[in-house]
């Protein structure tokens, strides 16, 4: 453009060095930003450890009811009238069909008073 001016620019460039201050200006920035990055902390994705352990002894506790709830089923089941007439109605399957159906009914009768 004006050729006269850019050389009269370069001319007092020459004449008086300046010094760079960017180097100055970014140490300056990131001692700032360094400073600041230390005083934030990360924050913790885990719940409190109260927390944690409230929901450790409810699950145990879930198990184990679980547990003994399968456990006494089969210990009733075991016990309960109503499945040894079953059991000894099968194994009697040799009797005739009217003593298998007295059997039935038998069972029939015990089942309809549990609870």
């Amino acid at each position: 453009m004006n050729d006269e001016f850019e050389s009269r620019i370069e001319e007092l460039a020459r004449i008086f060095p300046m010094e760079d201050k960017t180097p100055q200006w970014k140490a300056e920035i990131l001692a700032k930003a360094r400073t600041e990055a230390r005083a934030v902390q990360k924050g913790r994705f885990l719940p409190p450890l109260w927390l944690l352990f409230a929901w450790a002894a409810a699950w145990i506790l879930i198990g184990l009811l679980e547990w003994g709830a399968h456990r006494l089923s089969w210990e009733i089941a075991r016990v309960s009238p109503s499945t040894q007439a079953l059991d000894s109605a099968s194994q009697n399957s040799k009797l005739p069909p009217s003593q298998q159906l007295i059997t039935l009914e038998k069972h029939l009768a015990l089942y309809s008073e549990l609870p």
